[in-house]
């Protein structure tokens, strides 16, 4: 059986590259704190600990998830409107809706600007 190049190249791709590129945080406590760790960044807050924006309508499932853990989970408060906002802000991590899966670019986009 001989297959055609362009449905073997579908097929690698659909096997191989897009599971790599496929995102999903939570709710189990250790894919959150995974996502929450980064060399790259420093908490501005002074306990040092994690902050995690997540939607108020999955503020309890992330609240419960890391209930054992360092990590404090507020419900995001929503789009700063003046500047001065953004400066008294703590830096945290804003997590997607809970049950979605999304796709992250990959390569050197991701190498670049360090999306995960």
């Amino acid at each position: 059986m001989v297959e055609q190049p362009l449905e073997t190249l579908r097929h690698t791709i659909a096997l191989r590259a897009w599971p790599s590129l496929v995102r999903q945080m939570g709710p189990e406590a250790d894919k959150i704190i995974r996502c929450l760790v980064d060399s790259k960044v420093k908490s501005n807050r002074a306990d040092g600990n994690p902050l995690l924006f997540v939607p108020k309508a999955d503020f309890p499932v992330y609240q419960e998830a890391l209930k054992n853990s360092a990590v404090e989970v507020k419900p995001f408060p929503g789009i700063p409107s003046t500047t001065k906002d953004f400066e008294e802000m703590d830096s945290g991590l804003l997590a997607l809706e809970y049950v979605s899966s999304y796709m992250v670019p990959g390569a050197r986009f991701n190498e670049m600007y360090g999306w995960d």
